[in-house]
């Protein structure tokens, strides 16, 4: 929970043998958290990863944050 409307997912782990199953969990997963009060949910980093990016964008999201690398000076 990140506040009274919005939420923030960070593992999600499906069957990529059965099509459709991360879709379907996300899809069951908003229809609850809209049922609490959730406006927005947030759903974890890319972490730079092709293929994770185009599922994401394929979600039809409604804003995409801005994106920060912080790395320790040497």
């Amino acid at each position: 929970r990140i506040n009274s409307i919005d939420t923030y997912g960070f593992i999600l782990k499906a069957d990529i043998k059965i099509t459709g199953s991360t879709e379907y969990m996300i899809h069951q997963t908003s229809i609850l958290l809209d049922e609490l009060g959730y406006q927005t949910i947030n759903i974890a980093q890319d972490l730079g990863i092709e293929s994770i990016q185009r599922f994401k964008e394929e979600l039809r999201p409604i804003e995409i944050l801005k994106k920060y690398t912080i790395c320790q000076k040497e």
